[in-house]
């Protein structure tokens, strides 16, 4: 299950949509099937199979499963894990991109407070959230240099989008600065 759902993001990585869907549904379909799957494998498995419909642009889907992989993350770890970080961001995004600006920004600040959170804790943990960060830069054209960059750099957006630009500047400024460091 979980090299199907690997090689699910490298078929999304390279734009062969059809595929990663059908290995992600395999993948999910296999960990929720076996005794000795781990709640975060499951949680994994609904968020990587959230961005691909997001990516074919099915949101009603994406949402649907990007919600349950929140939940499941926040059920089984608690909120101060990367992943449950990263599934709020990506929740953001595509709250965001329906338009729905107030519940994004909620998610991004969230997302980021949780990384702020996990930044303090361990230098493990740190790399551990760059690393999940990066995962998913693909999808936006900007760099990530720092952990934070990314969530500073989503809610910039949903500042700007909701017309607050003083607050979309420092956001965003605070993000390239993380990135170029």
């Amino acid at each position: 299950a979980k090299i199907l759902g690997s090689l699910g993001l490298m078929k999304l990585a390279q734009g062969d949509l059809k595929s990663a869907e059908v290995m992600e549904l395999e993948s999910l379909r296999i960990y929720e099937k076996s005794p000795d799957s781990e709640d975060k494998d499951v949680a994994s498995a609904f968020h990587r199979l959230g961005l691909v419909k997001l990516t074919q642009g099915e949101f009603k889907e994406a949402e649907d499963y990007l919600r349950r992989s929140v939940d499941i993350y926040f059920s089984s770890q608690g909120s101060e894990h990367t992943e449950f970080a990263t599934a709020l961001l990506d929740l953001g995004i595509l709250k965001r991109d329906l338009g729905e600006s107030e519940a994004a920004e909620a998610k991004f600040r969230e997302s980021l407070r949780v990384t702020e959170q996990l930044l303090g804790n361990t230098k493990q943990e740190a790399e551990t959230a760059y690393t999940k960060a990066s995962q998913f830069a693909h999808r936006r054209s900007v760099r990530i240099g720092h952990p934070l960059a990314r969530r500073l750099m989503e809610l910039g957006h949903a500042y700007q989008e909701a017309e607050r630009y003083d607050e979309a500047e420092r956001s965003l400024i605070d993000a390239i600065l993380l990135s170029i460091k």
